[in-house]
């Protein structure tokens, strides 16, 4: 049971880090928490907490903890000017973490000009000579990811290493998934998962990553528990994976309640891919009575947070008038969105809406491009539309030849009207 719609789940970088990986906190243990321990009889707020450590007491860690929280603006006024001031601090102190920060800065110009060089410094400082584990990480992602420095896989993997021996839960993931797919590394499955688990077990987050690789390889049993404990912690990809395993029986009894929950979960965890899945699922029914209106509320949030697919879905409605008011022109604005972020369905729609000049500009040239985008997507709908005007000629010469084979790549791409 796949929720009535092919929800396409982005392949995770390297790393599974955006910007290098810089742009969050480093995850240090289930709960998130430092290796700071407050007082909390001493101290009214954590923030003013680490103003005291910081000033009084030169504890370096607590500086660079300063400096999030004034990135943040969490118990201060936001001051990346601050915040920076504090992550040099903290790094020419000798803490990395607080390296890692200011490399960060660097890298996005975030309260300083922008400069990837300087960051690849200050994370190598961070790693080699520090210690830290999170600039480790990001040292690896910048040498993997080649654009600053030449790549190099296999010293990235060696970066990986030592942050993992630091204690960073990233960087064992990292190196994990290296073996895994064999990136500057030989491939070696047990290796990958005994990195995979030790990532779990300094960050109950990562557990989802072991927890793919065992149900990739049919060890769904051993998944699920993984995918349970991280999608606890607040991890929505594992939570939506678990969901997966609940609706098709997967290692767990068979629970289409338990799948649909676990997908709202994921969903109210930040995963325009789940709110899919749930406002489809209203739309047509999955788990009992259609409700398009909800449906639409949450395709309308699924597309807010970027889902291309929660695009295509929504304008559909729009189209019809189905859960919202009816605005073919709205849809075909929404479909062309779906279209550019990869979402098939909706180059086939808003090319259908040109050829009938359906609320917009008749175009037949312009819905020929159109399918032929989803055509070379593996959409079959787009390769049945396209050989459909090949062998009428509308905005392309006729070419029945041509036409019948673009069909019949259709018919096997799975859209069945093409098969008739």
């Amino acid at each position: 049971m796949r929720v009535g719609v092919t929800v396409v789940m982005a392949a995770a970088g390297l790393l599974g880090a955006g910007a290098w990986g810089c742009s969050g906190a480093q995850t240090r243990g289930d709960d998130g928490a430092s290796d700071l321990t407050p007082d909390w009889g001493d101290t009214a707020t954590p923030t003013r907490y680490l103003q005291r450590r910081c000033d009084t007491e030169a504890d370096l860690r607590a500086c660079a903890e300063l400096g999030e929280r004034y990135v943040t603006g969490d118990g201060v006024d936001a001051d990346i000017a601050r915040a920076n001031a504090l992550f040099r601090q903290a790094c020419e102190g000798g803490q990395g973490y607080g390296c890692a920060r200011l490399a960060g800065s660097y890298l996005e110009g975030f309260g300083v000009e922008e400069d990837p060089e300087r960051a690849m410094m200050l994370l190598r400082t961070g790693c080699l000579e520090l210690g830290d584990g999170e600039s480790c990480m990001n040292l690896a992602y910048g040498l993997a990811e080649g654009s600053v420095v030449t790549r190099d896989l296999a010293e990235a993997a060696r970066i990986l290493g030592e942050g993992c021996k630091a204690g960073s839960a990233e960087s064992c993931r990292g190196l994990g998934r290296f073996y895994d797919d064999g990136f500057g590394v030989d491939k070696d499955r047990a290796r990958a998962l005994k990195l995979l688990d030790k990532a779990c077990r300094l960050s109950a987050k990562m557990c989802g990553d072991k927890a793919w690789r065992l149900a990739r390889d049919g060890e769904y049993a051993e998944a699920a528990p993984l995918y349970r404990r991280a999608c606890r912690s607040g991890d929505g990809v594992s939570c939506f994976r678990l969901g997966e395993l609940y609706g098709e029986g997967e290692g767990v009894r068979q629970d289409n309640r338990k799948a649909f929950d676990l997908f709202v979960d994921a969903c109210e965890r930040g995963l325009a891919a789940s709110c899919t899945t749930v406002g489809t699922a209203y739309t047509e029914g999955v788990f009992g009575g259609r409700d398009a209106k909800r449906g639409a509320r949450y395709l309308r949030q699924a597309c807010d947070m970027g889902s291309p697919h929660g695009c295509a879905e929504l304008g559909a409605l729009a189209r019809v008038g189905r859960g919202v008011n009816k605005d073919p022109r709205a849809a075909a604005k929404l479909f062309k969105r779906a279209c550019r972020g990869g979402a098939y369905k909706g180059c086939v729609l808003v090319g259908l809406m040109h050829q009938k000049g359906e609320a917009i500009k008749r175009d037949h040239g312009e819905a020929v491009a159109l399918f032929d985008v989803a055509c070379e997507g593996g959409d079959g709908a787009g390769c049945a539309h396209l050989g459909a005007a090949y062998l009428e000629g509308k905005g392309v010469a006729r070419d029945r030849r041509r036409g019948r084979r673009l069909v019949k790549r259709g018919c096997e791409l799975g859209y069945r009207p093409a098969c008739r």
